[in-house]
């Protein structure tokens, strides 16, 4: 049989035709991929760095949350939380891992300034105290930053840090006095008792020690009369620096009192009724430390134009009248001549 003629030939140029069409598709796609990767050595870092800004501004966001959560703690229950677990999701809206570790994995970390770790709010911080109110948030974005606080100098270090010259470091640092006030309890003779956040301070009948120190916004304050604690006579819950003292010498139900005003405000009366015809009375509860003196004579109170005369018109049957003469120009006063008696 004859093959027709050039057969054979066209055959061939089919395949070669396409043979050269499969690699210039070849081509074509290693040059995409070529500008796809140099694209993406141009645009990665870019990101990298977006992301890593995005993650660092959440770092922030999330202590910032989680140091309000801490004061929000103190504020409630009048103690430092003891671990940022407890947060939880009370006073924190994270769930556990997430509250504990950052969004790398690596853990956050929080102190409370060793000088007042052990903190308890019935006794409260002295003055020298309270500038250690502080607590730190510890976190970093690239590794454990796994710090070591056990002294005062090693937190005083890590607060006064500049995270800002290593990358990802960040530090909250928080100070917390604010949250308290000052309370002194004083005494001004034997007895007395009270309580402070439910603990409470009996004298025995003794004196009471004095007490000055500072606790949290809302403390519960109680104080009673009796030499042992059993049920308040004044109660109140701190909201300002607050002075209270107990005075046994004042009435049942107000021996304990804030010091401004005093404790036990007494009232005395300073009288003469001129009962009898001198210048000697003391009508008061409270005596004059001297007798009424007359100012331009000194003929006593039985003569002059100053003297104690019988009138029916006085309570005590006796006036102190000025003036003499007639009855025109006489005066019935117990006030005239004040300034010349003190008193005792």
């Amino acid at each position: 049989m004859e093959r027709p003629p050039g057969r054979g030939l066209h055959s061939s140029d089919n395949r070669l035709a396409h043979f050269a069409q499969k690699g210039l598709s070849l081509i074509a796609v290693i040059g995409v991929l070529a500008v796809i990767t140099i694209g993406l050595s141009l645009v990665t870092p870019a990101l990298v760095q977006i992301w890593d800004r995005r993650h660092q501004e959440t770092e922030r966001v999330q202590l910032h949350h989680i140091t309000d959560g801490i004061r929000t703690y103190l504020k409630q229950n009048k103690a430092f939380p003891p671990a940022l677990i407890i947060l939880s999701p009370d006073y924190v809206p994270f769930p556990s891992v997430p509250l504990t570790q950052n969004e790398r994995g690596y853990a956050r970390y929080y102190f409370v300034h060793p000088n007042i770790s052990g903190f308890d709010d019935a006794i409260g911080l002295s003055s020298s105290e309270l500038p250690d109110a502080r607590v730190l948030l510890i976190s970093n974005l690239t590794r454990d930053e796994s710090p070591t606080i056990t002294n005062v100098a090693e937190f005083e270090t890590w607060w006064a840090t500049d995270e800002s010259t290593t990358p990802g470091l960040h530090i909250h640092r928080s100070n917390v006095g604010f949250l308290f006030h000052q309370l002194t309890i004083d005494q001004d003779g034997n007895g007395g008792s009270y309580q402070v956040n439910g603990t409470a301070t009996d004298s025995g009948g003794g004196p009471l020690a004095l007490h000055s120190n500072y606790h949290f916004t809302g403390t519960s304050i109680q104080f009673d009369e009796a030499d042992s604690f059993v049920s308040p006579d004044v109660q109140f819950a701190l909201t300002t620096n607050t002075t209270y003292w107990y005075d046994p010498s004042c009435p049942v139900g107000k021996q304990w009192n804030p010091l401004d005003p005093p404790c036990c405000v007494q009232v005395f009366t300073a009288r003469d009724e001129f009962t009898t015809v001198d210048y000697t009375g003391n009508n008061g509860s409270q005596n004059w430390t001297n007798d009424w003196q007359e100012s331009g004579e000194s003929d006593g109170p039985t003569s002059g134009k100053m003297q104690v005369a019988a009138n029916s018109h006085c309570a005590a049957g006796n006036c102190f009248e000025l003036g003499g003469g007639g009855s025109r120009d006489r005066m019935r006063t117990f006030l005239n001549g004040l300034h010349a008696r003190g008193l005792s």
